[in-house]
């Protein structure tokens, strides 16, 4: 399946969200029923992994080599500062929380391993059970949606990794994710080249050919889920999802004229749809967007706080006019955080997990507020530290998931009380030592 690409010029030159989204907004909402939803989950996923303490996390009073070039500014909850360079994100305070003791190891890790911890949720991140993405998870806790399109999508893939690292792992294929490249056009070639009876009957034969070999086969199996995916998708009935032209003008330009903020646009549109897990990739194979700071922290994370400002506000923003936020989690996080010592050569910082920042927006949350502390170097948590599998068992809980859930890890399908399981073959969702994050969940 084709995707079409139109170029677009970069500019982060957005318009105000304030106020004015309310009126683009007010049509779509008078006419969606009043009807409460399961919740969905956007995750804004920064490429490399952002330095907390230049974001989220500052040390204003800490030593000039740790606190950096950066200024602390007031947001709209008394008492909590973030980056100068985030103002608009400063404005949403009160739809936010900034969880500021993420503590998913103790050595600096390649990528690879710091992604598979905190994505994947493995606290030994060489452990032989294939866990799922979150957004697997979601997936496979709700109903298919009724427009066609598969409930997990990932707009963009990390540069550096592989689809496989997005895996559904024990899940099963029919939730892996959908991985879109960023795209501002309509999709192509939705419409089958027969008729709808010729191509029923076609794939009558293609599944009886089909049923035994994928019986036995996970591949088999994979290769099926997608062809019924790609069927869904040829008779959705909301066809022009992907299509950005359709959005006003002035609402493109709120969320910037960037891949990032156009894929937070594209990601609100799937969501309302029904979409119930869209992951936004911020970070390109040229590096642009790239927050892997060893070189240039300060310019280069300056430039795509920029970038991230404007969209991230915008979607926030969207949301809320439209009435969608207390149902939709926003999640801002990378896969670590970076060293409080900058390098003195190259003013960069370095991989660190031992004490970093992820943000959580909207949701039902009780938000506008700070869970955990890092000490005032910025080296260890100080405290509420909150480990992967805390956080899984708290995104979860948000998403009215049981983090307590087994599965039988052969046939992907949940355990139910009375199953005749053996225990190697279950496995919990998050690990049972897992702490979730209590005081953020609306009661």
């Amino acid at each position: 399946m084709n995707l079409s690409r139109r170029t677009f010029v970069s500019s982060l030159a957005g318009l105000s969200v304030s106020g004015w989204l309310d009126g683009l907004a007010r049509h779509a909402s008078a006419t969606e029923p009043n009807v409460r939803r399961p919740k969905r989950c956007i995750l804004l996923w920064m490429t490399g992994g952002p330095s907390q303490i230049d974001t989220f996390d500052m040390k204003p009073d800490g030593p000039v080599d740790i606190r950096g070039e950066f200024r602390p500014i007031a947001t709209a909850v008394p008492g909590i500062q973030i980056t100068e360079h985030l103002p608009r994100l400063a404005r949403h305070m009160r739809d936010m929380v900034i969880l500021r003791s993420l503590n998913t190891g103790t050595a600096r890790p390649p990528h690879n391993l710091a992604y598979r911890s905190i994505r994947l949720f493995k606290e030994n991140p060489l452990e032989p059970v294939s866990r799922p993405h979150i957004g697997s998870i979601v997936s496979s806790s709700r109903p298919a949606n009724d427009i066609g399109y598969p409930n997990f999508i990932l707009l963009g893939l990390p540069p550096g990794l592989r689809p496989s690292d997005t895996t559904p792992g024990f899940l099963g294929p029919r939730h892996a994710p959908w991985v879109v490249p960023p795209t501002l056009g309509g999709l192509d070639h939705l419409s089958p080249p027969v008729s709808e009876p010729t191509l029923r009957d076609r794939m009558d034969i293609v599944r009886q050919m089909d049923a035994d070999f994928a019986a036995r086969s996970p591949l088999a199996q994979a290769h099926q889920a997608n062809y019924q995916a790609a069927l869904r998708l040829m008779r959705t009935e909301r066809p022009h999802l992907f299509d950005l032209a359709r959005e006003a003008d002035r609402l493109r330009e709120a969320y910037g004229r960037t891949p990032f903020g156009q894929a937070c646009l594209q990601a609100r549109r799937l969501s309302e749809a029904g979409v119930a897990f869209v992951e936004v990739v911020m970070g390109r194979d040229n590096g642009d967007g790239l927050w892997d700071t060893h070189n240039d922290n300060f310019n280069r994370t300056k430039t795509m706080c920029a970038e991230l400002d404007v969209a991230m506000s915008a979607l926030l923003e969207d949301l809320r006019v439209r009435g969608l936020l207390d149902e939709t989690l926003v999640i801002w996080m990378g896969e670590m955080g970076r060293t409080p010592e900058i390098t003195r050569g190259n003013a960069g910082r370095e991989h660190f997990v031992s004490a970093w920042s992820i943000v959580l927006a909207g949701g039902g949350l009780r938000t506008g507020q700070v869970v955990g502390r890092t000490s005032r170097d910025g080296e260890e948590v100080a405290d509420r530290p909150i480990r992967a599998h805390d956080f899984l068992a708290t995104i979860c809980l948000a998403l009215g998931i049981d983090p307590a859930s087994e599965y039988d890890i052969q046939t992907g399908v949940r355990v139910s009380p009375g199953d005749r399981i053996p225990p190697e073959r279950r496995v919990r969702l998050a690990n049972a030592s897992a702490e979730p994050v209590r005081d953020i969940l609306s009661r």
